[in-house]
């Protein structure tokens, strides 16, 4: 790497301090005075025993590499000229020095380190892995202080305000929201938590937004129903209208009826076969919402947050990956993350790229829209054996040696809302997609008599 190319330097040079600009690449986002100060009065003191380093710009003057603090102390004490090492460098080698430089040092914030190796990776064009290699860090490691540069600016910089610890800082990711995150920030500044106790609280605190307690437990009533007939509906008709139920005792002309009343309630309703409740219990309902598919962008982030949670190395583009494949299903990509952080951990370290994530699926026979070997199976056999359909789910079912119930409720949907396959009163038939996406040439399809 030209990094690693240090050639023999020019001896040290008595430069015009006014002549020299600082580094743009420079990782320190803060300068303290009173640092400076001190600095300063240590130079005044012994004289400045380390020279800074720059390199000659084309366009006259020059620019640091490494040193800035000096010469920032060096202009405090009025000086005109500092002794400074000339290196032969282009803005690239420059960069990488500068950055390297920086991220060596102790007193650097692990948020300055981060965005540092960040600015370090992109501007060299390094992997990870090398970047680790180059700053004796282990890539898991690495990895780890990337991570926090999902935190938002404002809790990054409220991190540093209140010198909150790098472990407590990763322990943060796990909370859903910025708001919580802060609020998170303040109590364990408030309280001087040790990083034992700030785990503890952070732990209790998620737990509490995932768990929330029920509140008015005496008056709070949840009634599962899993099938609505008749004799429910009658129930339900006074209770939603007039918050009421009509209990009948006894039989006959003894018979009485009492009436409870019920506090006001919410009811909530969820089925995936609306149409087979009466119109009238379906028409009580005020708001009627569809539940959609999760979008690969939302997936990402759930992707991410579990990653953060099971203490998982993944880089934004793997994520991506695996959302992508997930088939629209939280549950499938959580599965699918796990399955891809066992490969990562036996083939890349434990941390999971978008290569190592492609290459986990594909041995896993999940496509890049995420399709199986079953599903690819059902499809192929509804082409090579009944020349695209249309054909009965049974006869199907007994073709690929797999329960019908399995493909109506488990496939069936997925490639009924991909576009792979259509549903006819004759039976099943797969669309022109499915023949470009498994790469068959399309020839026309038998003619239905619908």
């Amino acid at each position: 790497m030209a990094l690693l190319n240090r050639e023999k330097q020019a001896a040290v040079q008595q430069l015009p301090i006014g002549e020299i600009t600082p580094s743009p690449h420079q990782t320190r986002r803060d300068f303290h005075e009173e640092e400076l100060a001190a600095l300063a009065q240590s130079i005044d003191r012994s004289g400045l025993l380390n020279p800074i380093s720059v390199r000659a710009l084309p366009q006259g003057g020059y620019c640091l590499i490494a040193g800035e603090r000096r010469w920032r102390a060096c202009q405090m004490l009025g000086w005109s000229r500092i002794p400074a090492l000339v290196w032969q460098k282009d803005d690239a080698d420059a960069a990488a020095l500068t950055l390297a430089e920086n991220l060596h040092r102790s007193d650097l914030h692990y948020i300055e380190e981060a965005e540092g190796i960040l600015r370090l990776i992109a501007q060299c064009g390094l992997s990870q892995n090398e970047a680790a290699a180059l700053l004796a860090m282990s890539p898991s490691a690495l990895c780890n202080k990337l991570r926090l540069l999902r935190l938002s600016p404002a809790v990054q910089q409220a991190l540093i305000e209140n010198n909150i610890p790098e472990r407590l800082a990763r322990a943060l990711l796990q909370l859903p929201d910025e708001d919580l995150q802060q609020r998170a920030i303040r109590h364990m500044a408030a309280e001087e938590l040790n990083v034992r106790q700030g785990e503890e609280y952070l732990r209790q605190l998620l737990h509490r937004q995932q768990h929330p307690p029920y509140r008015g437990l005496l008056r709070d009533y949840r009634i599962l129903f899993t099938t609505v007939d008749r004799a429910v509906e009658e129930i339900l008709y006074p209770a939603m209208e007039d918050y009421a139920i009509d209990i009948i005792i006894g039989k006959g002309p003894s018979a009485n009826s009492i009436r409870l009343d019920l506090p006001k309630f919410t009811l909530i309703g969820a089925t995936t076969r609306s149409g087979q409740l009466s119109a009238p219990l379906r028409d009580r309902f005020g708001v009627i919402l569809r539940l959609e598919l999760y979008t690969p962008e939302e997936l990402r982030r759930i992707v991410e947050r579990s990653a953060g949670i099971l203490g998982i190395s993944i880089e934004h583009d793997g994520a991506e990956e695996i959302a992508r494949r997930s088939r629209g299903t939280p549950r499938i990509a959580n599965r699918i993350l796990r399955r891809v952080r066992d490969f990562a951990q036996v083939t890349a370290n434990g941390v999971i790229t978008r290569q190592v994530a492609d290459e986990a699926l594909n041995r896993l026979e999940i496509d890049h829209l995420g399709l199986d070997s079953l599903d690819r199976r059902m499809l192929r056999s509804i082409i090579e054996y009944y020349s695209g359909g249309p054909v009965g789910v049974e006869t199907l079912a007994a073709t690929i040696n797999e329960e019908s119930v399995t493909l109506e409720d488990v496939y069936e949907p997925y490639l009924l809302q991909q576009g792979f396959l259509t549903r006819t009163p004759r039976g099943r038939c797969v669309t022109q997609k499915a023949y470009e996406h498994l790469g068959i040439p399309f020839h026309g399809q038998q003619q239905l008599d619908l």
